[in-house]
């Protein structure tokens, strides 16, 4: 058998492993709980970070759904351009057609001025004037009279379009 001061000895080392084991477990144990408070910090972090995600995927869908909403706009805006572009030129054609009915009125009134002149010198030299010359005169004044009319309601109509 081991004697006595074999045994102190050996419990003396056993003590002295037991107090360095209960230091270390102290350390790790404090170790431990220093992970735990950087792992509870992390995971707040982790939760603002996704609240925040959640927030930006929240404004995410409201810009997609405002970029649809102009996208829809830019599409009324190209379709009403055309066809204000399409009812210009249409009133471009009608300015056409008028101005060149404009110019045959002209030349028409400047026919009846004519004829009104030389029914005029007739009249003054005391010349008779017969009345198939009175009819054809009163006939043109009235196509004349009426083209006049119809050209002013054609411009007044396409001036009101023109406004709106």
């Amino acid at each position: 058998m081991a004697d006595s001061t074999e045994i102190l000895d050996l419990l003396h080392q056993i003590s002295g492993k037991v107090d360095r084991l209960a230091e270390e477990s102290a350390i790790h144990t404090r170790i431990l709980e220093e992970h735990s408070r950087i792992l509870g910090e992390h995971s707040r972090i982790l939760g603002e970070h996704s609240r925040i995600l959640g927030e930006h995927g929240r404004v995410l869908g409201e810009h997609t759904r405002l970029i649809g909403t102009m996208q829809q706009d830019v599409l009324h805006i190209r379709t009403v351009q055309e066809s204000h572009t399409h009812l210009l030129d249409s009133h471009t054609q009608l300015l056409n057609v008028h101005s060149a009915t404009i110019n045959i009125l002209l030349q028409d009134v400047r026919t009846l001025r004519g004829a009104v002149i030389d029914v005029s010198k007739e009249v003054a030299k005391r010349e008779v004037i017969t009345p198939g010359q009175v009819v054809v005169l009163h006939e043109d004044l009235n196509r004349l009279h009426f083209q006049v009319s119809e050209m002013a309601v054609r411009l007044e109509v396409i001036e009101v379009q023109t406004r709106h």
